[in-house]
């Protein structure tokens, strides 16, 4: 009978697998069994499970650091993302074009919300692309793959529609100064 320490929050049927055991779904065949951090094997060798668990081992960093490339490289695309529009659009403003949108609906508008409603689709196309790029990062199988993968958020710098609010506000700025309201 073979044995190996081992946690129970590891794969344990894989390793008795890896190590050529016969593994029957019936529990009163199982020819392993799992006590205090011991796997016991009765049809392997010592050898043949040691290196079980060394392959195991290997496989499960392997397929943890991948994980781990994939996640930190979705984080960082999403993070190039959101910063690549703030530079464009600073938080307050798109805090401010939320808030017109919404009123120009609401009032009907439509020019308005037209005019606001190019930079909503351009931000569109700018994480559109970073979910595009995130879908090729998680569906890599390497982290060499993982680590190829950039995005140049700069090819929308010639497709910003370069909204303002001054131009989102122009009918309103242009009544309040026609009734001598502006401030000189």
């Amino acid at each position: 009978m073979a044995s190996i320490n081992i946690s129970v929050t590891e794969n344990l049927s894989e390793v008795t697998r890896l190590a050529g055991s016969n593994m029957s779904e019936d529990l009163s065949q199982r020819n392993s069994y799992y006590s205090n951090g011991v796997l016991y094997v009765d049809d392997v060798s010592q050898e043949a499970l040691d290196t079980a668990l060394e392959t195991y081992n290997s496989v499960e960093q392997i397929e943890h650091r991948l994980n781990n490339a994939k996640s930190n490289k979705k984080a960082v695309i999403s993070q190039q993302a959101a910063d690549y529009i703030e530079t464009k659009y600073p938080s307050f403003r798109q805090q401010m074009f939320q808030a017109l949108y919404s009123e120009a609906k609401a009032d009907g508008l439509t020019d308005r919300v037209a005019y606001i409603a190019q930079l909503l689709d351009w931000v569109k196309t700018v994480t559109t692309l970073a979910i595009v790029s995130e879908e090729a990062v998680q569906q890599a199988e390497s982290e060499e793959t993982v680590n190829s993968i950039s995005v140049d958020f700069t090819q929308f710098d010639g497709t910003d529609p370069n909204v303002t609010i001054k131009e989102t506000l122009s009918d309103s700025y242009y009544l309040f100064c026609s009734r001598g309201l502006s401030s000189q």
